[in-house]
């Protein structure tokens, strides 16, 4: 068995090992061609030289069921807390190759600890899902890239001790589910490349107080630490540290899915401006006074649900209003309803919200039709 085993791991590597630890055992990985400076990479076109980052992990041997679980291991390199810079250029058998992506996972803990600051190339094109999930030990992550960077999937930093991110002027797009779920990212820089942004992009970050945007930016702004489009029309993001009370400027027509998920104003107030709320807008959100203006006609599903609001003024321009828009909200006390025709909205409008003991306002002489209008009855 042993000799079927070795030979097996001789064909599924060619890989010279250099670690900070452990060299008398060294991993076998078939992902990785080469280690240069700690650092573990993968040839990805052999004849442009490129090279991606890769995790480093001994291999899972389907065929030899018997080994000893201990050769799974994964293979720890200690930076002992200081800064690292990735190279553009690393070299393996006197070949050069330039470094222009990171592998799936690549930077997935345990195999590369303890790094105070990660300086990343800006020859960076490529990163892979979750490249740096579960690491709970670099402290900063600056993304130096030059060009348009691709990101293959999400859940950059899920889980991970994350506490600062720069995005250089390459990032254009980041997706919904780019950063995953995290408590520990702080602050999040964002260059001036960066256009588009998914829903429920920053909602992850339970613990971020600070974006700071690119002052050559040309298509988001900040107002008050919130992230909106150039021209204020969409919010798009707030931080959930925030705290204190928010005035939502004039002239926003529109809150972004998952935009003020959490949030923690102790108030906020809406422009006669606005004319829609995204599914899941306000969802967690704590302490605030649903006060919605005049002109709003559009509330997406679970925009409010799980929100800590006693009081909720609903206008009468509403057209829309979303599943479970107010689910879960078991602080409510007062419902204000500005239509004189009972707004139509579904059975789990208020799902698992305590209606019972509220009281519902309505327009003079319009009791008779809410008494037997579905729901509000």
């Amino acid at each position: 068995m042993k000799k079927i085993i070795l030979l097996l791991m001789g064909v599924l590597t060619t890989c010279t090992w250099s670690f900070a630890q452990d060299n008398e055992n060294p991993p076998q990985n078939p992902d990785c061609n080469f280690v240069y400076q700690d650092i573990g990479y993968h040839i990805t076109d052999s004849v442009k030289r490129t090279v991606e980052i890769v995790y480093l992990q001994e291999p899972l041997i389907m065929s030899a069921p018997m080994q000893d679980n201990s050769s799974l291991k994964t293979r720890k390199v200690n930076f002992n807390n200081r800064d690292v810079t990735i190279p553009e250029e690393v070299e393996d058998k006197g070949v050069k190759y330039t470094v222009t992506g990171i592998a799936e996972k690549g930077f997935t803990s345990p195999s590369y600890d303890h790094i105070n600051v990660l300086n990343l190339p800006s020859t960076l094109r490529n990163i892979g899902s979750g490249a740096f999930m579960c690491n709970e030990s670099i402290n900063k992550i600056v993304f130096t890239s030059k060009e348009a960077v691709r990101m293959e999937g999400g859940w950059l930093i899920w889980n991970a001790g994350v506490r600062e991110l720069e995005l250089s002027d390459a990032f254009e797009v980041l997706g919904g589910k780019t950063f995953g779920l995290n408590n520990c990212v702080k602050r999040v820089k964002i260059g001036a490349g960066l256009r588009n942004i998914g829903n429920n992009c920053f909602a992850d970050l339970r613990r971020l107080e600070k974006l700071e945007l690119s002052p050559n930016n040309p298509y988001l702004s900040l107002y008050k630490g919130v992230l909106f489009n150039h021209d204020k029309t969409k919010l798009l993001a707030a931080p959930i540290a925030l705290t204190g009370t928010f005035e939502i400027p004039q002239g926003t027509a529109e809150v972004d899915s998952s935009a003020c998920y959490a949030c923690n104003f102790s108030n906020i107030t809406f422009p006669s401006s606005l004319r829609k709320i995204g599914p899941g807008a306000f969802y967690l959100c704590n302490n605030i006074k649903i006060v919605l203006p005049e002109g709003l006609d559009h509330i997406g599903e679970e925009a409010f649900s799980h929100a800590k609001a006693e009081e909720m003024i609903l206008p009468s321009t509403i057209k829309h209003v979303g599943s479970k828009a107010f689910s879960f909200c078991n602080s409510l006390k007062t419902v204000s309803c500005r239509s004189v025709v009972p707004l139509i909205v579904a059975d789990d409008t208020f799902w698992m919200t305590d209606i019972e003991n509220c009281v519902l306002y309505v327009p003079v002489g319009c009791v008779v039709a809410y008494r037997n209008a579905e729901v509000w009855k």
